[in-house]
């Protein structure tokens, strides 16, 4: 079934949340559109992953505002995300990886307050592996690409912000 028509739109610099995309449909393929305000002066790349979104069971530190999250065989390069969960405040979000300690090991930051540790219990995390998409990076102006293969998630991250906003609007098409 194809996905529904779907837009996320950055206001500022930084990522977007990211938009999962239907990986089962055999027969489609992920259209992608930029499109920039009027009163535009920012610069923006569509980036994505292909890992797909299962969550795993890790331990997480905080010590300032450095979280060291240990997770086997991560596999992850900075500035690779992660979405954590069930960690509590202020572990639990969607982050960069700051630093890879070593396979099992990696840092990202976080607010100097909250929960210092996840106690005994597994908190969760979706490790995602991110690279820029072929066409549609370093925009300043409306574009147009697609996905013959669609990737699990998409997002639109703003590299350079002064004004305006850039919209993302991803929706599924035939081969």
């Amino acid at each position: 079934m194809p996905m529904r028509p779907t837009s996320v739109r950055v206001t500022a610099a930084g990522p977007s949340a990211w938009v999962p995309l239907n990986t089962y449909a055999t027969s489609i393929a992920i259209l992608l559109g930029v499109v920039f305000s009027s009163n535009k002066n920012l610069t923006v790349d569509v980036e994505y992953s292909s890992d797909q979104l299962v969550p795993q069971d890790c331990k997480i530190t905080r010590s300032t505002t450095t979280a060291t999250l240990t997770l086997t065989n991560h596999g992850l390069s900075v500035g690779d995300s992660i979405v954590v969960s069930q960690a509590g405040a202020p572990l639990d979000g969607t982050y960069a990886v700051a630093s890879v300690t070593n396979q099992n090991v990696i840092t990202y930051t976080v607010a100097n307050s909250g929960v210092t540790t996840t106690q005994g219990k597994n908190a969760q995390v979706i490790p995602l592996r991110i690279s820029d998409h072929p066409v549609l990076s370093a925009l300043t102006a409306n574009a147009d690409s697609n996905f013959s293969v669609p990737p699990s998630v998409v997002r639109l991250t703003c590299t350079a912000f002064t004004a305006g906003y850039a919209d993302l609007n991803i929706r599924s098409g035939s081969k």
